[in-house]
């Protein structure tokens, strides 16, 4: 491992073989300690795609919250928004495109323009035994496979490279409809 201190090596060795956001924690303290810089993959900040890779319950918010900003930024573009703008806050865009109705939460876009599904978001319990494709560290409290699925626009070949394939990319904090901005 070339230059790297025994306690690096150590740190490293200890998140690899169990990752938990609290080794992955300890490891980033030790490399800043050690006057390594922050900027990974050309960013500096890598929090969000560190804290949805290393525990599967944040992987999967992450892939929800992915489906749910999808369905918004589509239906605001297939009603004639090209443009995001602060107008459309997650709530407003919601009530705008996808159900005007404040009381209930069922898919019902009042624009004919707006033709696409809802969202799947489907979970299959699974025994220890069985082979998973997705699988929470130590769990406690059971096993499970997790489909999420949004059938909006998707995104075109020339944006690629500056939205999914830029890891932690400050798309979403132009796209004012995405609850993803916030965290969640």
């Amino acid at each position: 491992m070339g230059n790297l201190s025994s306690k690096t090596i150590e740190l490293l060795k200890k998140t690899i073989e169990n990752p938990c956001l609290e080794n992955s924690r300890q490891l980033e303290a030790h490399l800043m300690s050690e006057s390594y810089q922050r900027k990974i993959f050309g960013r500096f900040n890598q929090k969000s795609s560190i804290d949805a890779a290393s525990e599967s319950d944040r992987g999967m918010i992450e892939r929800i919250s992915n489906a749910f900003d999808a369905s918004l930024t589509t239906a605001r573009r297939l009603s004639g928004y090209d443009k995001s703008s602060r107008e459309f806050t997650p709530r407003n865009a919601a009530q705008r495109f996808l159900n005007p109705n404040r009381e209930d939460s069922n898919w019902n876009p009042q624009d004919n323009r707006i033709a696409f599904d809802k969202p799947i978001i489907q979970f299959w319990e699974e025994s220890e035994e069985e082979k998973q494709r997705f699988r929470k560290y130590n769990p406690g409290d059971g096993l499970a496979t997790v489909l999420v699925r949004d059938f909006s626009l998707g995104i075109s070949r020339e944006r690629m490279p500056r939205t999914i394939l830029e890891l932690n990319s400050d798309d979403k904090l132009k796209t004012f409809e995405a609850i993803g901005q916030f965290g969640h």
